[in-house]
Order: C-alpha cells, then structure tokens, then sequence
C-alpha cells in the first residue's frame, strides 16, 4: 500500500518567474511495491488548473524481489521516498490565486493537489507462487496508477507575510519608491532652494511614505476600501489644488526639471480629478449635494489604479526636487 504525505508549500526565492515548491513523501512496502514515475498538477481552490508539476527526487531507487525467508521474520519493510513537487506560475495564475482568495471567508488560499504515481507490484507469495489474474493467466507484475489528491490552505496571515510579495502580488516594478528613511533624502530637503520643500514637505515626509507602505500593507491583504482611504490621507498630506506655496514651488521645480512650465497645470488638473474619483469610494454624500447617495464599492483594479497614482505622484516629486 501506497502513502502519500505533502507539506504546504514555499517559495523557491532562486527561480527568476514565480514558483512553489511542495515537499511530498510516499512510503511502500519493499521489496513488494517500487514506484517507476509521478506526474500531477496544481488546482485554486475553484478547480481551474494553475500548473503542471515537474518533479526533482532526492532518489527512486526501488528494487523488486522475492523474500526467500520462511521463518518469523517480516517478509517486507517500510521505505520511504522524499521529492520535490515544483509549480511554476504564470502571472495569470498568481492573479487567479488572489482572486478566488478575495471570495474566500477568511480571504484564506486553497490549492488542490493532484498527483498520479506509476507503481509496479510483484504478485509472488512467500511460496514463490505466483498469482493469478482475472483470466486466470499467472500474475507476475502488476503495474497501475495510485491517484492521490487532496487540499492545502493557507491563511491569510501566512499568505501575505511568507508568500504574496514574493510571488510578486501587490509589487510595482515601474517606479521605486524613495527610501523612507529620512537621512537618505534630508541634504536634498535642506539644501532645496524651494522653501516650502525645507518647510512642508519636509515636515510631512514620513507621514507620506508612512501611507504609502500601508497602501501596500492592505493591497496584500485584499482590503480594497482601506488602500483608498490612505489614498485620500495621502493626497491631503499635500494639499494639492489649493494654490498653497509647496505647489507653486512644484510648478517652478517643473520648470527647472523640465526646461518648461507647460503641461503642469494639466497634470495637476489630472491629479485633483483622480483623487476626487478615490473620494466616491469614501463619502455616500458628494461634495455640494444634500441627499445621500450609495458609494461605489473599490475592487481591486480600483484599489491597484490609485496605489500607483499615489506612488507615482511621489516619486515625481521627488525627483524634481
């Protein structure tokens, strides 16, 4: 008899694409039962495929023979083979595991694994009789599939501190988002010609990155309202749309940056638009209307789109400073 034993995964932090790697365990009966190849795959908790498994053994080395001992002694030992099961995941997979995990109860990750091994069985008794088959021809071997499945869950809390950021989710490569510690940027705050920088901005630098890294925090755990309530702190923190003097000195960091003043307007008209679109999501009653009105409620696309505006938006300041 076959049994199969797999661990919850890891994340094999040496593969350049995303990949998961399962430790499994099969114990037989040798010198009876040996284990000629496996094969299986990797299911979300909703059934859709996400992977194929390759398979490194540490050995498959299982020998067939016949027990020549008549005595007390047991004919057969327990052995055991230890392997890797390895799941490669594309980007589409990794996004098909957060999504059926946002429906989840406890916003909880399920895989299914299924694996298929290849067994050979020797049909001889202790007499050196052979036995017999269905048809009555004399049974030597028997070769067949032992099929074993069963359901892995992650919680929500292993998930996101052990798995999600390396596996890439909730990760912006397009931008980097300036060190937070403040040492590292304070000679360029000082030394900036722009007083409302040495003075506001200042001020309100760690409060900015602060918001910034609990957008990501609540990205990783799926709250889609909360990364969009820090957006909105975030944008208040810089007071955009107010005429106040850390945006006119952005206006002639523009400038200076750029060669030209022209276009900063529109992005600013761009900006305050966007962060009146992530206001919806907080307040049921809009600016200058009396009546209340049912917000929209933020997915993730809606969450993912301001994260990076906000990133994006700091990261522009901090370079024209």
């Amino acid at each position: 008899m076959f049994r199969t034993k797999i661990d919850l995964p890891k994340v094999n932090t040496n593969s350049i694409e995303p990949e998961l790697i399962f430790d499994c365990t099969v114990s037989y009966e040798q010198p009876l039962e040996a284990i000629t190849s496996i094969h299986g795959s990797l299911f979300a908790g909703d059934g859709k495929e996400l992977s194929n498994f390759s398979f490194q053994l540490q050995r498959l080395n299982c020998p067939l023979s016949i027990h020549h001992d008549y005595g007390d002694k047991k004919p057969t030992r327990e052995e055991t083979i230890r392997f890797q099961a390895k799941a490669k995941l594309s980007p589409k997979s990794v996004s098909h595991i957060e999504g059926v995990r946002q429906i989840h109860y406890h916003k909880n990750v399920v895989f299914n694994v299924r694996l298929n091994l290849v067994t050979v069985t020797q049909r001889f008794d202790r007499r050196l009789f052979s036995s017999q088959g269905r048809s009555g021809e004399l049974e030597f071997l028997r070769v067949s599939d032992e099929f074993y499945e069963t359901s892995i869950e992650i919680t929500q809390s292993d998930w996101i501190q052990k798995y999600a950021e390396q596996l890439g989710i909730g990760k912006f490569l397009l931008v980097e988002l300036p060190s937070a510690n403040l040492g590292f940027v304070r000679d360029r705050f000082l030394n900036s010609a722009f007083p409302s920088v040495q003075k506001d901005l200042f001020q309100v630098y760690g409060r900015l990155t602060e918001k910034l890294n609990l957008m990501e925090t609540e990205l990783r755990k799926g709250n889609w309202d909360l990364v969009i309530r820090y957006s909105r702190e975030f944008f208040e923190l810089l007071k955009l749309g107010k005429n106040n003097p850390l945006e006119r000195d952005l206006k002639d960091m523009f400038k200076l940056r750029n060669g030209s003043d022209i276009g900063f307007d529109e992005l600013m008209k761009g900006l305050i638009a966007l962060f009146d679109y992530a206001s919806k999501f907080i307040h049921e009653k809009p600016l200058g209307l009396s009546s209340l009105q049912t917000k929209p409620k933020a997915r993730s696309e809606d969450a993912y789109l301001i994260y990076s505006l906000c990133l994006n938006t700091w990261n522009l300041i901090a370079e024209k400073i």
